[in-house]
């Protein structure tokens, strides 16, 4: 997989509620059936870093934009025109309902990790959906674990054990600098492979994609979220199935 343009977007609470958010918000909604799924959100939080990303939120002024989801769009208009930009406005705000979150700052350095990781499972391990919210998406082989930055990037081991340990994971992956067409597919038969998933959805952004290995036991909650995706967020995001030989 290749290394990711410099410009990825990063999970920090300085960008929290710009349209990508307002997009992966009311992804996790729908496919949790708004709480019929249990849902954990792993959001491997790094430091800010005084980027000038997050200034996307010209949407919240889009009333056609708001019809996606309306009660999301309230909620996070509001949370912003509080001047209060942070991730507690979900966390404690209830739009993601039957939610539990885990907020530890990622390490980059091996041990610390794998602890990290321990960690999360203890708080979220149980969650039906685990969300899972990397700065750029999965690991490349520029950034091994632990090597500097490698915390911007979630493991395929986390992955494989989360869904082996009965979770559907959905995990967040910003688009490099290459051919989508090649580059969706590719990473949605490599997500299959890693965790034995027969049956991969992708949901495209114009600049994230989101990948997702569900469980057959969640199946109905799942192909009801995305039907609902594909007719409230057409304009905004693109469904495809992949299934696996």
């Amino acid at each position: 997989m290749p290394q990711l343009n410099f410009h990825a977007r990063r999970m920090k609470h300085q960008y929290f509620g710009d349209e990508n958010d307002y997009r992966k918000y009311g992804l996790i909604r729908a496919l949790s059936g708004e709480g019929k799924l249990s849902v954990g959100v792993w959001w491997m939080l790094t430091e800010d870093d005084g980027g000038v990303d997050g200034k996307f939120t010209k949407y919240l002024n889009n009333s056609a934009t708001r019809l996606h989801d309306v009660p999301l769009h309230d909620h996070l208009r509001v949370a912003l025109d509080s001047g209060s930009r942070h991730l507690s406005h979900i966390e404690r705000g209830g739009i993601l309902p039957n939610t539990r979150f885990f907020s530890e700052v990622v390490p980059d350095a091996l041990k610390p990790r794998l602890a990290h990781a321990d960690r999360m499972r203890a708080v979220l391990g149980a969650c039906d959906l685990l969300f899972v919210d990397p700065d750029n998406g999965i690991e490349v082989k520029s950034t091994p674990a632990g090597r500097k930055d490698s915390s911007k990037y979630v493991r395929w081991s986390e992955i494989a054990d989360a869904h082996r340990a009965g979770q559907s994971v959905l995990v967040y992956q910003h688009f490099p600098r290459q051919a989508r067409s090649r580059f969706t597919p590719a990473t949605a038969s490599e997500l299959a492979k890693q965790t034995g998933a027969s049956h991969v959805d992708t949901f495209s952004t114009s600049r994230v994609l989101f990948l997702l290995a569900g469980q057959e036991k969640h199946g109905e909650v799942l192909r009801d979220g995305i039907r609902t995706i594909r007719e409230q967020w057409a304009s905004q995001i693109t469904h495809q199935s992949h299934e696996m030989s």
